[in-house]
């Protein structure tokens, strides 16, 4: 609401500025290498804002174009890491639901994101998915660090501990 009061009490007073250069005639000459222009302060002052409004177009092209590379960068890493989410999602889901076939193939889209990423941090207390996903372990109670390193150790320090 307050933008619109704004918007309009910009648009009042753009109005108020063209009646009051209107009621107020006069001339404008410009002499520049030897060529002199004359015109109203209406004409250039409507010619200013044209130049203004076109610089300001040039720049806001010249700006983006310049920001294009990095924009579709962040795009891509975006849905790489949505469909990796989407990945390691369906392959929780298919342990938890017990489809042995849908298994398979949540497993294997899920280890082709793992494959592909850097570094992955996963929570989970399903033992045969972390296995098959996880290179390091890190174990935790309430807070506290328990353990740190190898996938087998640390599982089974954690079946010692249920």
């Amino acid at each position: 609401m307050i933008r619109v009061a704004l918007f309009l009490i910009l648009i009042v007073a753009l109005a108020l500025g063209a009646v009051w250069l209107a009621d107020r005639p006069g001339d404008v000459a410009i002499t520049w290498q030897g060529v002199r222009i004359e015109t109203s302060v209406m004409v250039a002052a409507v010619g200013l804002a044209t130049l203004v409004a076109v610089a300001i177009a040039v720049w806001s092209l010249l700006r983006g174009l310049w920001r294009a590379p990095k924009r579709a960068s962040t795009a891509l890493a975006e849905r790489r890491r949505r469909r990796g989410f989407n990945a390691i999602s369906r392959g929780l889901v298919a342990i938890g639901a017990g489809d042995a076939h849908f298994q398979l193939k949540a497993r294997a889209r899920t280890q082709e994101f793992v494959s592909r990423a850097k570094i992955m941090l996963m929570a989970s207390h399903a033992v045969d998915f972390s296995r098959a996903m996880c290179n390091k372990a890190l174990l935790l109670d309430h807070g506290r660090r328990l353990f740190f390193g190898d996938i087998e150790e640390g599982l089974s320090r954690y079946a010692e501990l249920r």
